[in-house]
């Protein structure tokens, strides 16, 4: 059994008991018309249809059966049979042939045409049944000679509403296999497109972990021959040697970047989660940034909410997140001023810690704030930076179980909410949609 043809036996598992209730309820409901129409006959058709009602039950039995479970297509079968053979039997207690409750055989499979748009040879084999059925029953039962005019007429009417609705299942039927082949290509093909990604993603981490290594080293060594030639009193070698190791400091910080970034969208970003003191890593930063501050002239101050308390996450990556916003805020705030506010907040049932910071600079305009955080977008503020530190201070911001806002307008400033949760959630959790 390929899987077009399992999908088609789901298919007719979910609507078989809206096709057996259907045909049920049909049953009852056109009793008021025995009443109009034959009511010298109601009692028997009475009987009749709620014989057909059981005969429908019945059907309910191979539902839990292993067969009707493996071959729903017999209980298609059967549904049918079970509402039509009824129905022959009214036109044989009725008028025989010339009674119009065929009618009624036809409408039942009008309506299994529109339930089960399937397995159209299970269709012609049912209405086969029932025209087989319908006449041979007349031909024995009935109490009146068949009227053969009559006989062709009820055929012809029958036959081409079936062959319509058959036509219909087979062209529906053909153009969904062709799209579920063509799904399954699709599906095959992003397989092995989403393999070929993982791979080269996991070769680009290792040669980026190999680089960013070697630029350590590199780095180390400049500083190493940059302290040995201020002791040897060789200030010009001093002053390339300063270059050299700037220069690949920076390459190295791109490339943790990158790196960072690539084992975050592959789930392998590892979180060590321990306790800390959050104001003094708030402390930590606003030191490391005192040089970026005073070149720009820009005045930082920041104020700490009463019992802003410990915090457990992953102290490093709080940092970084800080760092990073922090950063843009002095870059944009020339000669300017940035306030920083950090308070403990409980909301929704959970404690969270919040970081506001506010600056007067460029600010940014609204296109500006919808693609900020968008990862591999070109700088085109101008002040420096891979392009990735933004994205990343959220992705990590969404890793812990936080986020990051941006507000402000063009020219009056921009302002920072960086919200992350006191108790972080388990790193291992899945928290990306």
């Amino acid at each position: 059994m390929n899987n077009y043809e399992q999908w088609q036996n789901s298919f007719l598992l979910e609507r078989i008991p809206i096709g057996r209730w259907l045909a049920a309820a049909g049953m009852v409901a056109f009793m008021p018309l025995d009443s109009i129409v034959y009511p010298e006959h109601l009692n028997e058709l009475v009987s009749i249809r709620l014989l057909g009602v059981l005969l429908l039950a019945s059907t309910l039995l191979l539902d839990h059966t292993s067969i009707g479970k493996r071959h729903p297509y017999l209980i298609l079968l059967l549904i049918p049979w079970a509402a039509n053979f009824p129905i022959a039997h009214m036109t044989v207690v009725t008028e025989g042939i010339g009674s119009s409750y065929y009618m009624g055989m036809v409408l039942v499979h009008i309506g299994m045409v529109a339930i089960f748009p399937v397995r159209w040879r299970v269709h012609i084999f049912a209405q086969l049944g029932t025209i087989f059925y319908y006449f041979g029953v007349n031909h024995l039962l009935g109490t009146t000679e068949i009227n053969q005019v009559q006989a062709f007429e009820n055929l012809f009417f029958m036959f081409w509403f079936f062959f319509l609705g058959d036509v219909s299942i087979y062209l529906y039927e053909r153009l969904h296999r062709q799209q579920y082949a063509s799904q399954e290509v699709l599906e095959e093909a992003y397989t092995q497109l989403s393999e070929k990604d993982r791979l080269k993603s996991s070769f680009f981490i290792r040669q980026n972990e190999r680089i960013r290594d070697l630029l350590g080293t590199v780095v180390n060594r400049g500083y190493d021959l940059e302290t040995q030639s201020s002791k040897d009193n060789l200030p010009h070698y001093e002053k390339l040697l300063r270059s050299v190791t700037r220069s690949s400091s920076e390459l190295q910080k791109i490339l943790t970047d990158f790196l960072d970034l690539s084992l975050i969208e592959t789930g392998r970003l590892p979180l060590e989660f321990e306790n800390f003191n959050i104001k003094e890593s708030l402390q930590d930063v606003l030191d490391d940034l005192k040089s970026p501050a005073e070149f720009h002239k820009t005045q930082v101050k920041i104020n700490y909410a009463d019992k802003l308390g410990a915090m457990r996450s992953d102290p490093k990556r709080v940092s970084q997140i800080i760092h990073t916003i922090l950063l843009y805020a002095i870059r944009s705030t020339e000669k300017g001023k940035i306030a920083i506010e950090a308070k403990r907040e409980e909301r929704d049932g959970t404690d969270w810690i919040i970081i506001i910071i506010d600056d007067n600079g460029i600010g940014m305009a609204p296109e500006q704030r919808a693609r900020f955080f968008l990862p591999y977008m070109p700088d085109t503020s101008g002040l420096g930076g891979s392009g990735l530190q933004a994205a990343l201070a959220r992705l990590l911001s969404r890793l812990m179980g936080g986020d990051i806002e941006v507000g402000g307008k063009l020219g009056k400033g921009t302002t920072f909410f960086v919200r992350l949760p006191s108790e972080a959630p388990d790193p291992n959790a899945d928290v990306f949609e």
